[in-house]
């Protein structure tokens, strides 16, 4: 599934196309490799569990408006996120 011409993004993105109602903005991987962040369009921040599983979403998480990037602490105990809001 994974090419050398695929980033990250595009290869999350085809595997969870559910997940957000829009473009998937940035995705960011926890440390230890169990966890995954996802940011997209619809102002959603969530946390996926590597097989997959919904862990935790953060709704409306920059006043609704787009969530560009993401990037974990790293302690890995944050997460933080740019967004288009000001």
């Amino acid at each position: 599934f994974y090419t050398p011409r695929n980033t990250a993004l595009e290869v999350f993105s085809k595997a969870h196309p559910q997940m957000h109602n829009g473009t998937i903005n940035s995705v960011a991987w926890h440390k230890d490799g169990g966890v995954v962040a996802s940011a997209g369009e619809d102002g959603s921040i969530i946390l996926w569990s590597r097989s997959g599983s919904k862990l935790y979403e953060i709704k409306n998480a920059h006043s609704g408006k787009h969530v560009m990037s993401l990037c974990w602490s790293t302690d890995g105990t944050k997460i933080a996120s740019g967004g288009a809001d000001n």
